[in-house]
């Protein structure tokens, strides 16, 4: 089904008909139990890696890949300062994307926690 245009407007006419959408003033404790049983949780699985294999993703890619050709170049051709100069941007840049990576990772899992800090208040 093509997305509808920015100005066309959408219908929700019938959206929750499947799931018996409830009136405004939510679900009740039998009908929260009744779908989390017949649907399971609504939660998203876990896709975390390993952080080990996160940095060596860094390292996984054209560009680094390209760098690391031009690491072994200088080292054949004898110019060990030029390589390791090469390689110290090379780590350096890994490091830099893996923080950013893992602040990124931290922030999406903040709302995550907050709402089993909330669920677990709950009668």
């Amino acid at each position: 089904m093509p997305s509808p245009a920015v100005n066309e407007k959408v219908s929700t006419a019938g959206s929750g008909a499947d799931m018996n959408a409830a009136a405004p003033t939510g679900l009740t404790s039998d009908e929260a139990r009744r779908r989390l049983e017949k649907f399971g949780p609504n939660a998203m699985p876990d896709a975390s890696v390993h952080p080990l294999r996160r940095v060596f993703e860094k390292f996984w890619a054209p560009v680094p890949w390209m760098l690391e050709a031009a690491i072994v170049l200088e080292l054949a051709l004898g110019k060990y300062a030029e390589a390791s100069v090469i390689a110290v941007l090379l780590v350096f840049n890994a490091a830099l994307g893996y923080l950013q990576e893992s602040h990124a990772q931290a922030t999406l899992a903040a709302p995550l926690c907050r709402e089993q800090r909330v669920s677990s208040f709950r009668a």
